[in-house]
């Protein structure tokens, strides 16, 4: 069972609470989300093929940024969250 991403909830996730702030500054993007009855881009499995787009860019943007240099440290770290589950945090310098 999910979280509750209804409009009174305090924590929507972080797709639809993103998108909210962006609206704040966005009049046509507000209007969009208010007014729209067939796209509003916040089903879920819109929110999965955005974050899933916007991830195979950034993957392909590192890719190219490691293929162009010359040397390449990593450095990665693990640590328990609040919730026991493991978090792994990786850095790539050049």
């Amino acid at each position: 069972m999910g979280h509750d991403e209804g409009k009174e909830s305090l924590n929507r996730g972080n797709y639809l609470e993103l998108l909210s702030l962006l609206s704040d500054y966005d009049a046509d993007l507000r209007n969009h989300l208010a007014t729209a009855t067939v796209f509003t881009g916040t089903s879920g499995k819109i929110q999965n093929d955005i974050i899933n787009a916007v991830a195979d860019v950034l993957n392909d943007a590192i890719k190219k940024e490691i293929d162009q240099t010359k040397f390449v440290a990593v450095m990665v770290d693990e640590t328990t969250d609040q919730h026991s589950s493991a978090v792994i945090c990786t850095q790539v310098c050049n």
